[in-house]
């Protein structure tokens, strides 16, 4: 498999994975056609979902010039696993499914977004990463940002660059 998401040669500990998965049940179960979604394919056939433990760095500043007082380090700390059949569950990762419908319930005021984006990881405080479906680009939903109206921030090109770029931890300020 790729080595760009071997996560343990950039340091990165992985303590949970979830359950293996086919080609076939990812296309079931994720129907979406998105640029770069080879490689979120082939990403899921390597790990189903991770949990990694202190979380991940993922920094904009690799694919973008960031403003002054913008954040640039982000961090994650799971990926959604993919259910192989309809109602799957896993006892420490939450699934791609649910993490959807669980904010299109909660967040009615942005369904419009969460039916053209699919949601795949999240940070230590439940603000999720989505590829919008049209361009293959990733989003960040901060939901406690913009007075509580939540702010969607611009993340990487591809899902295959934010995936290839997570970085052990984040440097100390210089």
């Amino acid at each position: 498999m790729a080595l760009r998401f071997d996560f343990q040669a950039r340091g990165l500990v992985i303590e949970e994975i979830g359950p293996p998965i086919t080609e076939e049940q990812i296309g079931s179960s994720v129907p979406e056609s998105f640029p770069g979604k080879d490689a979120f394919v082939e990403f899921y056939l390597l790990r189903n979902g991770l949990f990694i433990p202190g979380g991940a760095y993922f920094y904009r500043s690799r694919f973008r010039e960031i403003s002054p007082g913008d954040f640039d380090a982000i961090s994650v700390d799971n990926f959604y696993f993919i259910p192989r059949f309809p109602g799957e569950t896993h006892d420490m990762l939450a699934s791609i499914h649910h993490a959807r419908s669980h904010l299109w319930r909660w967040r009615p005021e942005r369904r419009s977004f969460f039916e053209s984006h699919l949601p795949f990881a999240c940070d230590g405080s439940g603000n999720d990463y989505w590829i919008e479906i049209s361009s293959g680009r990733v989003k960040f939903i901060l939901l406690e940002g913009n007075g509580g109206e939540g702010e969607i921030v611009d993340v990487a090109p591809t899902f295959d660059d934010f995936a290839s770029n997570l970085e052990q931890r984040r440097p100390r300020p210089r």
